[in-house]
């Protein structure tokens, strides 16, 4: 029988995956609302309509930001950001998942290359306070 303390852990982390997931995937598409924004050509546009556009590309550019912050977030108790997924997989039992992976020891190796990924991210002077 599988321990319910890790299975509760199990469940809490997977209760972070739906929100960071939809984070993500809205950060990935104002990223492409972006692009083509900023790849139209504005020569035959007229102003007002030249505003506009810069305005609209400036309030999709910091829901963006926003999207991307929300997903790097540090860690906190009550947060579905990266590094809260990550420490919440590093303190529980991973055996309770092992059953989904395609070899046995693929969940320790993906959370470990996942811990150098964010150590190193966090590392970087774009994401100092």
């Amino acid at each position: 029988m599988r321990d319910p303390a890790a299975i509760q852990a199990a469940n809490a982390i997977m209760d972070r995956l739906d929100p960071i997931d939809m984070t993500i995937a809205n950060a990935i598409g104002f990223r492409a609302l972006l692009e083509n924004l900023h790849g139209r050509n504005l020569s035959g546009v007229t102003e007002p309509h030249v505003r506009a556009i810069h305005m609209v590309r400036a309030g999709v550019l910091r829901a963006a930001i926003g999207a991307i912050m929300a997903a790097v977030d540090r860690r906190g108790t009550d947060r579905a950001s990266i590094g809260q997924i990550i420490h919440m997989f590093d303190s529980m039992d991973l055996s309770v998942l092992a059953d989904r992976w395609p070899t046995a020891d693929f969940g320790r190796a993906e959370l470990q290359r996942a811990k150098d990924d964010w150590d190193a991210l966090l590392a970087t002077n774009d994401f100092r306070d």
